[in-house]
């Protein structure tokens, strides 16, 4: 028997490879219902996703959509929304989208233009250690890093570029750079090859996905089943002692967070654990704002907008979710989702959902020409949100693959890339990875 313990989407799809070819699984998990992160809440006439917005869909991600049936729900985002704004000097401006926008744009200057012409001949800069503060000054220069770079970090991890580390956060980026001795080459040459086709979420939100797979799994499912502790057993085996009971398992794999593994292994395992505690998960709140579209003054013509460490701002940003999915909210109506903390500030996201909410509606209304105050605001938290990939990070790295001899094998968002497809990969690998095991238990 394999046990799963954690049905996010990584766990959800290595469970779901492993029965679909004939294996015996069980999974668990301490929520009570399957996804993890994932979950799109209905509050009235709103749907919120209070996890991952949307998804990039690429020729894999649709595969594995199809493969389960989600390919006929998929809904493509607005055309208007794939513009980009960033914060500089107090206003929202849009990012260039290509040569010729590059060429023309006010948003950088003459020097920061002049700056992508110079890396193409710059040799390569990467040194062992690198953040991604320090490897995107050395090639882009100041502004680039500190207008374009710093606000896309706060995006993508709510993270400290000084922190993270470019190899294990963005190891394509370094690829690009050795095979083509330069960022902008690369990109050029990887634009022409890549089989991006936009953005996407499911009529019923990215929640729709994990629900499938739930369903699939529903003989095999066991929710609102926390584990307590790991325990040696007989043979071999690993006794689970869940709230609710205690089982003995085979193989033990564990798709939780690396704080969470680290406090199971703990009596086993306590070098391991102390390194999977050391990956950071900075608090992130998320805060949700409905107005009427005849009270914002901005066109909310994009994606979203981004903030930086330059700029006197509160929030790390905000998605224009009604511009993209315009479904989400009445007609007359838009609907945002601003993202406050992240490692550069977290003591704002702890704020009480009061004082988060009036600084949200402040800032909002300044930036984006708001006269009327909100319809509707929603408050969601994540005291522990994303994970980090700084120094703390490369620790657990090492050692989560000394535990596979013993039978305890682990993945999640930590390990592979944190984004969903990142993840739905990470799944698949790791059944993969279990079904060539020659002493795995038999179909």
């Amino acid at each position: 028997m394999i046990t799963i313990v954690g049905a996010g989407i990584t766990g959800l799809v290595t469970a779901a490879y492993l029965k679909k070819s004939g294996f015996s699984v069980q999974l668990f998990d301490s929520r009570e219902q399957a996804g993890g992160n994932i979950r799109s809440f209905q509050k009235g006439r709103y749907l919120l996703e209070l996890g991952p917005n949307s998804l990039v869909l690429n020729d894999e991600l649709y595969n594995f959509l199809e493969e389960w049936g989600l390919d006929d729900h998929i809904l493509q985002a607005d055309p208007k929304a794939k513009f980009r704004f960033i914060l500089k000097k107090g206003k929202y401006r849009k990012l260039p989208t290509g040569p010729i926008s590059l060429l023309t744009s006010r948003t950088l200057s003459f020097k920061a233009k002049g700056a992508l012409i110079k890396e193409r001949n710059l040799p390569p800069q990467f040194v062992n250690g690198d953040s991604i503060d320090a490897f995107f000054r050395k090639r882009l220069g100041d502004e680039w890093t500190d207008y374009v770079v710093y606000p896309f970090i706060s995006g993508v991890f709510a993270g400290d570029p000084r922190q993270l580390l470019i190899e294990k956060a963005f190891p394509r980026i370094l690829k690009l750079e050795e095979e083509h001795s330069s960022l902008i080459r690369g990109m050029m040459a990887n634009r022409k090859s890549q089989n991006h086709r936009g953005t996407i979420s499911f009529s019923g939100g990215i929640q729709q996905m994990t629900n499938r797979l739930g369903h699939y799994l529903r003989n095999e499912l066991f929710l609102d089943h926390p584990l307590l502790a790991i325990r040696e057993g007989k043979d071999k085996k690993w006794g689970l002692q869940f709230k609710q009971k205690e089982i003995e398992t085979d193989w033990l794999v564990l798709c939780i967070p690396s704080y969470q593994a680290g406090r199971l292994i703990r009596e086993f395992y306590s070098e391991t654990s102390i390194a999977l505690n050391q990956v950071e998960y900075p608090p992130v709140s998320m805060v949700y704002s409905a107005y009427k579209r005849k009270a914002v003054k901005h066109k909310l013509n994009g994606f979203g907008a981004l903030h930086n460490h330059k700029e006197k701002s509160f929030a790390l940003g905000s998605i224009f979710n009604s511009s993209v999915f315009p479904d989400r909210c009445p007609e007359d109506e838009v609907l945002l989702t601003t993202f406050v903390g992240g490692a550069m500030y977290p003591e704002r996201a702890k704020l009480e959902n009061e004082e988060l909410c009036i600084k949200v509606n402040e800032e909002l209304s300044k930036l984006l020409g708001i006269r009327e105050k909100p319809v509707m605001q929603h408050v969601q938290r994540w005291p522990r949100a994303i994970p980090q990939y700084t120094e703390g990070f490369l620790a657990s790295d090492e050692q989560k693959s000394s535990l596979e001899d013993k039978g305890i094998f682990l993945s999640g968002n930590w390990t592979g890339g944190i984004s969903v497809p990142d993840s739905i990969k990470s799944g698949q690998e790791l059944a993969k990875k279990l079904m060539s095991l020659k002493d795995l238990p038999g179909r």
